[in-house]
This record gives structure tokens, C-alpha cells and sequence, in this order.
């Protein structure tokens, strides 16, 4: 594959997000064509080798010999990124579905990220070890009933993840475990009047008779749009099970141990944080929570690696998440 301008071999990141062109430079380079000329280009990008037909641009071909990373300098880097990112194992917890011991902020260095296109810019992890000072009360919400038993949190009144309140796009995972009726969770929330809300319910004493998702949107504290749905796979009181939420711009996808079981839209919220309750005559608990800003090209790969955490990894959580 090679460039349109200089006909020059595209790196292999390169390739990821661009495949005409070897750089930012020929691409402007192309563009400053005639109107003539881009046509050709167009009407030649399924041959091999475009850059034939490429008029009067010998001069740049000729710059671009010896520049550019190639295809094996490419190939190392990715597999030390990989090798970084889902090798190198921080401390192993105690229970196998348990995230990295220490509640902490993951980063890449600008040098990495500028190689990987879609990359996390941020990575929140709250295992709840150090407390619930992160954990505040919405405005308009008295946060009851939150405790910790036993490296777990006992939901309450709704609290919101104050790290996360300025994002706007992110995936949301953690595991969670319902004793009685159902748990909820908020995002894109940024008080106690407005979020969007999803519910998971199990059957039993006061709950529905099949297990349910339950979703709405809080408008100026009141819910709206609510919706009950059956879930297609079964889910039971005191176990624990792995939630993920992905919300990218309107859609919002909803995924238990690996299997999506809801997908919606919707646009009045932009903005806003992630944030857990039970309401009175619920009982839920947290064990942890992860979010990051992964997106892009490479998505899936950041998503699964940087969400359940290198531990996870090896210890083969349940579900194939």
C-alpha cells in the first residue's frame, strides 16, 4: 500500500487511520491539487499502485526516501505497547474478578498515545479501599445507607464519582452483586435531577417475577421515558456479575459478563459522571468500578485490556469478557 503523493510504502500504524497517504504533509500536499487531478486520484484508488498515475509530484517522492517509520519499526513498537499493556501484571488481588489492588489514574504518555489512534487519555479505578471521598452526595440527594462490608460498598441514595464528572463520552464497567430487588447506576449525570438511570431486577420477594432492565431519563427530578425490558439471559440474587456500559455520543449499550442485553439513544444529556443507588427496599453491593475514555480505531483492544485489567486477563474472568 502505497502513497498517492510519493508513492512511498504507508507504515503499518500509519495504515490505521490512513491509507492514501504516508503523512500529514502529503496529504495537505494532495490537497493543493488541481480539481482535475483529485478526481483521477479518486478514480484510481482501488489499483495497487495509485501513485503511478499521480502527476508532476517527483520532487516529493524523492524528499520522502529514508522518512517515515517503517513497517518493522511499526511492528516492534506495537508489540511493546501490547507487551506493556496486557503482559506486565500489576499486583495479583485476592478474588479473581478484582481489578488492581490500588485505586489509582492510568495515563499514556503523549509520546505512545501519538501512535495510537483511539486511545484512553485517562483510566479511573476505585476499588473503595481508600474510603468514599470520591463518592459524593448529588445535589439534591442525601446519599443515604452507603457502607463498606468486607472490601464491598452497600449502595444507597445516589452518589456521584466526582473524577468522571466533566467527561462526556467513556465505558463504564464494574462488578456488582444484588441481594434484594435490584441496583441502579447514573451517567452523564451531573445532579440528583438530571442523569440517566438503568436498573438491573432480579426476581423474589417484591420484585418483578423475571430479571429486568429497567431505564429512564431524570428530568429536573422526575423521571421520564421509562422502560421495562426482559432480560435475555437470567440473572439471580447474591452473585456477583460483571456490568459494562459503553456511552459514545446518543447510543448507550448496556453489557452483562459479555453479553449486550440493551442499546438506546438519546441527546439531552451531553455531559455529565457516573454515579451507583438502591432505592428504599433495595440492597446491592459494589465491589469496584472502572472508567476510562477508550475510543477510536482501536477501541476494542483498550476496552478489553485497560477495562478488566491485566489480572483479569490472566485469571480468565468468567463470561469471556
Amino acid at each position: 500500500m502505497r502513497c498517492l503523493v510519493c508513492g512511498k510504502e504507508i507504515g503499518l500504524f500509519r495504515r490505521l487511520w490512513d491509507r492514501k497517504y504516508c503523512s500529514d504533509r502529503h496529504r495537505r500536499t494532495a490537497r493543493r491539487l488541481s480539481a482535475r487531478a483529485l478526481r483521477e486520484l479518486q478514480d484510481f484508488d482501488d489499483l495497487e499502485e495509485p501513485w503511478l498515475i499521480t502527476p508532476g509530484l517527483k520532487d516529493e517522492r524523492k524528499k520522502a526516501v529514508g522518512s517515515g517509520v517503517s513497517p518493522a519499526t511499526g511492528i516492534l513498537l506495537l508489540v511493546l505497547i501490547i507487551f506493556g499493556v496486557l503482559i506486565i501484571p500489576p499486583e495479583r488481588g485476592s478474588a479473581p474478578l478484582a481489578p488492581p489492588k490500588r485505586s489509582r489514574t492510568f495515563s499514556i504518555p503523549p509520546q505512545i498515545r501519538q501512535w495510537i489512534p483511539g486511545a484512553p487519555t485517562v483510566d479511573y479505578i476505585d476499588d473503595f479501599r481508600t474510603g468514599l471521598g470520591d463518592w459524593v452526595a448529588a445535589a439534591g440527594s442525601r446519599a443515604r445507607g452507603w457502607s463498606r462490608e468486607a472490601g464491598k460498598v452497600r449502595l444507597g441514595g445516589l452518589r456521584l464519582w466526582k473524577p468522571t464528572l466533566s467527561m462526556s463520552d467513556y465505558q463504564l464497567v464494574f462488578q456488582a452483586e444484588i441481594e434484594s430487588k435490584a441496583m441502579g447506576w447514573a451517567f452523564r449525570a451531573t445532579d440528583a435531577r438530571h442523569y440517566y438511570a438503568t436498573k438491573l431486577a432480579v426476581p423474589g420477594p417484591g420484585g418483578p417475577p423475571r430479571p429486568e432492565i429497567v431505564r429512564y431519563v431524570m428530568v429536573g427530578g422526575r423521571k421520564k421515558d421509562l422502560v421495562q425490558l426482559p432480560l435475555p439471559l437470567h440473572i439471580k440474587a447474591n452473585t456477583p456479575y460483571k456490568v459494562r456500559v459503553l456511552v459514545k455520543n446518543d447510543r448507550f449499550t448496556t453489557a452483562i459478563n459479555g453479553q449486550i442485553v440493551d442499546t438506546w439513544r438519546d441527546t439531552r444529556y451531553p455531559q455529565g459522571g457516573v454515579g451507583f443507588f438502591a432505592e428504599p427496599g433495595e440492597r446491592a453491593l459494589i465491589s469496584w468500578v472502572r472508567v476510562n475514555d477508550a475510543e477510536g480505531l482501536l477501541g476494542k483492544l483498550f476496552s478489553f485490556s485497560l477495562l478488566i485489567g491485566p489480572s483479569e486477563l490472566l485469571a480468565g474472568p468468567p463470561g469471556g469478557y
